[in-house]
């Protein structure tokens, strides 16, 4: 193997025994722009980021997301998405993978959600993960969920929390590696009709809480500007997004000050009724 994928095959069998496989990453460069917040946001990227939210969406949806974390092609996280409506609920399929031939994660989650009335709405998703590292290391497989909810007392807010991993689920003999169990809760504000603030705390069982927030601005009808940021690590991050008929683009980076950027690209289509 090449000397960088060889050191980053060795960093990655080190964390094994220091942290937990299969911890949530913001999926959609919208949310990536404001700073990974994502829990309250209610958009075609809820199938994977908090399932409650899809069905505040009306329509068939599809949608492709590409993330080269610090511009390290090893390192890239890929995803699909398709969310079906049935009624008042709706039924979603996603489709993970990060890493690549030494190690990767592969994540495959079916996702179902309902409305709880004109203001309440849950969402549960079943998860599959499969974790492969080379060298004679050998695979992991192994099932969880996560379950999550939203609120939207009126027009201008939306509450949302969910759970992810609620139960351990030990991946490995050999090292104490659990899928990561995390929480998360947040808000989204909507200040004005081109206006919109997104905040949200992020804890899992072993690290200090995170918090992320950002600001998204409607300039025109087709396009939007967004701006965020998150802790632990300090991490900055912006974008714009396109939004046609049927056809929604989004481009955003974030930018440890370390590691330096992680660009992020993703696609929807929308087939609205």
């Amino acid at each position: 193997m090449g000397r960088r994928a060889g050191l980053l095959f060795l960093l990655f069998i080190f964390s094994l025994s220091t942290f937990a496989t299969g911890e949530l990453r913001n999926t959609g460069s919208r949310s990536g722009a404001l700073g990974g917040a994502s829990v309250a946001l209610s958009d075609g990227w809820s199938a994977a980021n908090n399932p409650a939210g899809m069905v505040w969406q009306s329509g068939f949806l599809a949608g492709l997301d590409l993330k080269n974390q610090f511009l390290v092609k090893e390192l890239c996280n890929k995803l699909f998405l398709m969310v079906v409506p049935a009624g008042k609920s709706r039924f979603g399929l996603v489709v993970q993978h990060y890493g690549y031939s030494l190690w990767y994660e592969m994540n495959v989650g079916i996702t179902y959600a309902m409305k709880l009335g004109k203001k309440f709405s849950a969402g549960i998703r079943i998860d599959y993960y499969r974790i492969a590292i080379a060298e004679g290391y050998g695979s992991k497989n192994a099932f969880s969920f996560r379950v999550g909810l939203q609120y939207q007392p009126g027009e201008k807010f939306t509450i949302g929390c969910l759970v992810a991993n609620p139960y351990p689920v030990k991946l490995t003999q050999d090292f104490p590696d659990y899928l990561a169990t995390t929480f998360q809760s947040g808000i989204v504000w909507k200040l004005s009709k081109q206006l919109l603030s997104s905040i949200e705390i992020e804890k899992d069982l072993i690290h200090d809480p995170v918090l992320k927030a950002g600001i998204e601005y409607h300039l025109a009808k087709p396009l939007f500007t967004r701006i965020g940021f998150s802790t632990s690590p300090a991490r900055f991050s912006f974008g714009f997004g396109v939004e046609m008929k049927k056809l929604k683009f989004d481009l955003s980076t974030s930018y440890h000050p370390v590691l330096g950027y992680s660009p992020q690209v993703s696609l929807i289509y929308h087939c609205k009724p």
